[in-house]
């Protein structure tokens, strides 16, 4: 039989035991994600627009299954909604150690990460709305690792759709992701990318979304729309982003909405051009006029005006553009005019030759129908150019045209803008690219 004693006991461990378990809680069971990612690291390789060919790093979605390579640096847009449980699973087929590091979101720093051919699992909650950045992990001696392309931006939206945070005034009906990076190819090309010193780091190449102007997609609106437009500083550089033509609202920095009031952005501010510091995002909306005619095109660039790769004549760069297209007068759906990329000025006897690329592969896929140039005055009489192979019957057409020496021999002495343009089938014009001529006092081409 029990004794009074022995009960008195028992009930003191119990009491104990139950002490214990409250104030050391039990491990809980693990929530299941409401979102699942696969990213595959990997190599491969970019064309830039002056045809350099460069070694970079990127994500691709997917577990690595056949291999993958990527065209160029950078990695998916990752989108979740507040309050989701986010698994991400990173699977490594680059040569050296990688991880993830996701800015703004609450999980343990990992220094570790996999090792290569081997993967990795990171689990978050995803906080409050924003976009951040993820990139390398913080890796020993994997600084270099963000540069070389491994880099994304994760959007965590609000319940409410089209709306960047959970205020009504945030609202927007186009959204663009703009992660801005540069290049510098002697990383790139180095044989031991690991032990480069990423102090000597020398921008040749500006991106957007990983490619340079004239390849970078351009943001389509209509007249009327609110656009949100969302950077995202992956680079080693502060840029400061300007939009030509418009100005832009900044509410949100890192994440962080400027202000509490519920239905206004009580401290925004309005701006040209704003500075967004490396591993950092901003949030501006740009409204397009609602008398803004079709072909209207506002450019987003940076405002150092380092517009260029790698010095090559003509545009380049950390630019893109506003848009609202035009539908051509062979109607269907090709809206958008052709890229003018590669110019080039080539002295031949007293003339100068202007050559180009012209190409709508990326924007209608239509044939090549026509190329022209003028020299400083876009309203001017346009020079035609003709096609290398003597025939318009390709949606990539390399051209040519002469400025004869009595045009030249006209010219005040200094630098002349040369600007040039090509036109699809669908009878879309495409933008003006520009190389810059220099003329001595008797109007003869300098050497540029």
């Amino acid at each position: 039989m029990m004794t009074k004693f022995i009960k008195q006991h028992l009930w003191i461990g119990v009491l104990a035991l139950l002490l214990v378990m409250a104030f050391h809680p039990q491990p809980a069971m693990a929530q299941a994600p409401d979102v699942t990612f696969e990213l595959c690291a990997t190599t491969g390789s970019t064309t830039l627009p002056d045809a350099t060919t460069l070694p970079v790093w990127g994500y691709t979605l997917g577990a690595c299954a056949g291999n993958p390579t990527v065209t160029q640096s950078g990695g998916p847009v990752l989108t979740v909604t507040q309050g989701d449980v986010v698994q991400v699973t990173l699977n490594n087929r680059l040569p050296a150690a990688t991880g993830i590091f996701f800015h703004g979101q609450a999980l343990p720093l990992d220094r570790t990460g996999a090792p290569s051919n081997s993967s990795v699992t990171y689990t978050f909650t995803a906080g409050e709305p924003g976009i951040f950045l993820y990139e390398a992990g913080l890796l020993p001696g994997s600084l270099y690792q963000t540069a070389m392309g491994l880099h994304g931006a994760l959007i965590v939206r609000p319940a409410t759709p089209n709306q960047a945070y959970n205020n009504a005034s945030t609202g927007y009906n186009v959204e663009a992701v703009l992660v801005l990076s540069e290049i510098d190819p002697a990383l790139n090309t180095s044989a031991t990318p690991a032990s480069f010193n990423m102090s000597n780091f020398a921008t040749r190449y500006e991106l957007i979304n990983g490619v340079a102007y004239p390849a970078t997609t351009p943001i389509t609106v209509t007249a009327g729309d609110r656009v949100l437009l969302r950077y995202i500083n992956a680079g080693a550089l502060h840029h400061s982003m300007g939009l030509l033509g418009l100005t832009q609202q900044v509410i949100a920095t890192d994440g962080n909405l400027r202000s509490n009031n519920a239905s206004t952005v009580s401290n925004a501010y309005t701006v040209i051009a704003e500075t967004v510091a490396p591993g950092t995002t901003l949030d501006a909306i740009a409204t397009v006029p609602a008398s803004a005619p079709a072909g209207a095109r506002f450019a987003v660039h940076a405002g150092s005006l380092l517009l260029h790769n790698n010095r090559a004549a003509g545009y380049g760069g950390m630019m893109t553009f506003v848009e609202i297209p035009t539908v051509g007068p062979g109607g269907g759906n090709d809206a958008t005019g052709p890229t003018a990329a590669n110019l080039a000025l080539t002295a031949n006897g007293g003339d100068i030759i202007v050559s180009a690329q012209i190409s709508d592969v990326d924007s209608g896929a239509s044939n090549i129908s026509a190329a022209e140039f003028v020299i400083d005055d876009t309203m001017a009489a346009p020079t035609a150019m003709a096609a290398d192979d003597s025939a318009f019957d390709t949606p990539a057409e390399a051209v040519n045209g002469t400025i004869p020496a009595a045009t030249l021999r006209r010219l005040a002495p200094g630098n002349h803008s040369v600007y040039v343009r090509g036109q699809d089938s669908a009878g879309n014009w495409g933008a003006y690219n520009l190389v810059l001529l220099s003329a001595d006092n008797a109007g003869r081409p300098l050497r540029r």
